[in-house]
């Protein structure tokens, strides 16, 4: 199942304002057909639904947020764009599923100052949540 053990403790994205920012989420091998989407509220099972892919569509954008699941190293990421301010808040990683939806929280905070590009990427494994920011290069694919 997805993410069966993860810890309490959320994982902490940090981008600047005007910048673009990057979360990659990773899933248990079984789940790669499966739709995945990103959310922000407070709790997850209620949140807004800002974008999902489709078992037949694993990329896809809506607005400055879009997200791209590659279902061979089994990892989907988030990219918002043109970040704001008011982007900073809690948001959800998470899986379609027959049942209830699993899903993991990452809180978005958001840097005033000037543009930068960063590739935080949250980690959420079994056993841990792991945060590795780095510097986004443009001529990177997402």
């Amino acid at each position: 199942p997805w993410l069966p053990s993860a810890t309490a403790q959320d994982t902490i994205a940090l981008g600047q304002e005007r910048g673009c920012l990057a979360v990659q989420c990773r899933y248990t091998p079984g789940w790669e057909s499966h739709g995945k989407w990103w959310c922000r509220g407070a709790d997850w099972s209620s949140c807004k639904i800002l974008v999902q892919t489709t078992a037949s569509e694993p990329e896809v954008k809506r607005d400055r947020v879009s997200i791209r699941d590659n279902r061979e190293n089994r990892t989907f990421t988030v990219t918002t764009e043109e970040l704001r301010l008011d982007d900073a808040g809690v948001y959800w990683c998470g899986i379609a599923r027959v049942g209830t939806d699993h899903g993991d929280q990452v809180t978005v905070t958001v840097d005033p100052g000037k543009s930068m590009c960063t590739k935080p990427r949250a980690y959420i494994n079994r056993n841990k949540h792991v945060f590795t920011p780095t510097t986004l290069d443009p001529r990177d694919n997402f």
